[in-house]
């Protein structure tokens, strides 16, 4: 059986939907034809949710159908990922973990020295039963 050699592509997000979890794609190597709606791949369930979406012009990597072969439009977006236009962030290396927003805020924790670093450029927020710093 011969695999589709387009089961796995390389896109560019058009749009998002936020409240259906989805997202059309420009492939450039298609003659930019736009997907249908693409199911972004997230992590989490019925109660535990991690929730993220890629922003227009984020390179993405898609998984699609294969049993669909003639169309590109039924599949899932896996991620994003790092390319000449879109770098890894500044500081990134093996032990840590980077969130960073875009607009000055980040979080960022180092495995190595086991530092945990908030950078928030507007409000923070707290809220908890009961709040313990240094008990």
């Amino acid at each position: 059986m011969a695999i589709s050699n387009n089961l796995i592509r390389n896109a560019i997000v058009s749009t998002v939907d936020p409240t259906k979890m989805t997202a059309t794609v420009i492939f450039l190597d298609k003659d930019n034809i736009i997907s249908g709606p693409l199911q972004i791949t997230g992590r989490g369930g019925k109660t535990v949710k991690d929730f993220w979406l890629p922003e227009p012009g984020d390179y993405v990597t898609c998984l699609m159908n294969p049993n669909n072969v003639t169309s590109l439009n039924q599949g899932c977006i896996l991620g994003t990922y790092f390319n000449n236009q879109n770098p890894v962030p500044n500081g990134a290396e093996k032990g840590k973990r980077i969130l960073d927003f875009g607009d000055g805020t980040r979080i960022e924790y180092d495995k190595k020295t086991h530092t945990l670093s908030i950078n928030c450029v507007g409000l923070i927020k707290i809220n908890g039963k009961e709040i313990h710093l240094n008990d």
